[in-house]
């Protein structure tokens, strides 16, 4: 296994698990099933552009929106009149927009290293082309030169 592959993976079980907890954790503290489950798609929508990135920033541009718009659902839903004074509104969006925000984090240190092992994969692949192309005079191949 590569230096690279091994990173990729290291990093691929850190997205995984911080995933999990930061899923599990808003779901957890979130007094409504609705907005939980809004949080977990915020989430997934999140670690997507953190790795496919459409244009510069998109995922924390993304992830300041989503997390600014479920903290000011969840403190609309606080300030209801019906709303449960019990209920943990306010920390379920301190633990929400936290969630969202550091996933763009953790997903970006995903796609910094699958560009990594790219530009890996094309320096071995310029290096092999290099030696196995032909030379037009002989017929032969660089290696065969080398030989």
């Amino acid at each position: 296994m590569s230096e690279y592959t091994r990173e990729i993976w290291i990093r691929t079980v850190i997205l995984a698990l911080w995933l999990a907890l930061a899923i599990g954790g808003v779901s957890a503290v979130d007094p409504e099933r609705d907005t939980a489950a809004v949080a977990a798609v915020l989430i997934a929508l999140t670690v997507g552009l953190s790795i496919l990135r459409p244009f510069p920033l998109s995922h924390l541009v993304f992830a300041a929106l989503a997390a600014g718009a479920y903290a000011a659902v969840q403190g609309l839903r606080a300030l209801a009149e019906n709303a449960d004074p019990e209920a943990p509104y306010i920390p379920a969006a301190a633990a929400g927009a936290f969630a969202i925000v550091f996933t763009a984090i953790v997903g970006d240190l995903l796609r910094e290293a699958l560009l990594g092992y790219d530009e890996e994969l094309d320096a071995r692949a310029r290096v092999i082309e290099e030696i196995e192309s032909v030379d037009p005079r002989t017929g032969a191949t660089k290696s065969q030169h080398a030989d």
